[in-house]
């Protein structure tokens, strides 16, 4: 259970498509992203068909970026406020807390805390912001 995090060549778009993939278990569906299902975050995540994204590994993207649909910070603006800004934000326990202390930005702080109680749904929420943040797609490979 992990991530994998690449980057494809998109001749269609004239671009490339970024990704943070989450890749399942045996005993876990949705891999990492799974710690995100009790949380306002799990709506805006992703599941791609293994055919469609071993077809972009090896250089058809088209399906996958059509599976993805939504543009990554704009899913990362979706989200609840009160769910997406800083845990130290919400806290006031930050000193440099400005409004791009949440994903979607594009200039979120590494200092960023998911505002979870469970350290390791943080760390996961952590790991999607800032994919989000960086214009990387989020999914998880349905096997």
């Amino acid at each position: 259970m992990g991530w994998r995090k690449g980057t494809l060549d998109d001749p269609e778009r004239f671009g490339k498509l970024s990704f943070l993939a989450s890749i399942p278990t045996k005993t876990n569906q949705w891999g990492l992203l799974g710690k995100l299902r009790e949380t306002p975050w799990w709506d805006e995540m992703v599941e791609v068909p293994n055919d469609i994204y071993k077809d972009a590994i090896n250089g058809w993207v088209a399906p996958l970026r059509k599976a993805l649909g939504t543009p990554p910070r704009v899913r990362a603006k979706r989200l609840p406020v009160i769910s997406a800004m800083c845990k130290e934000y919400q806290d006031k326990s930050c000193p440099s807390r400005t409004e791009l202390c949440r994903p979607g930005t594009g200039k979120m702080p590494k200092c960023y805390t998911a505002p979870f109680e469970d350290s390791e749904t943080c760390y996961v929420a952590y790991d999607v912001a800032e994919a989000w943040d960086e214009g990387r797609y989020v999914f998880s490979v349905r096997e």
